[in-house]
């Protein structure tokens, strides 16, 4: 169970809850599991966190990501990672998502 507030990311984890670190910014605004179980984080800064069982990586304009700010992140379970930005929508096929992380 993953929680997003203004002040990070929680999860549940063997019944205790513990704050996840490493954010590029405390306020979460969304939270979405893609195929293989990674949980994509948008935050107040531009880009993106995602966090996997080997903690939390932050992708920005500097991995080819827009340097609007991204307001959800989807898998749409055909291959594909959708970002929707203030300047439109990003597809991402998920094997070069895969290959950057």
């Amino acid at each position: 169970l993953w929680a997003g507030t203004n002040n990070g990311l929680w999860k549940v984890k063997q019944g205790r809850v513990v704050k996840v670190e490493g954010l590029p910014h405390p306020s979460v605004t969304s939270l979405s599991e893609d195929a293989q179980h990674r949980v994509w984080i948008t935050t107040g800064a531009a880009g993106v966190a995602v966090a996997t069982v080997d903690g939390v990586q932050a992708l920005d304009q500097r991995h080819g990501l827009p340097a609007a700010p991204i307001h959800s992140v989807l898998d749409d379970g055909r291959g594909a990672i959708w970002f929707s930005t203030s300047r439109g929508i990003l597809r991402v096929p998920r094997d070069q998502v895969t290959e950057l992380l």
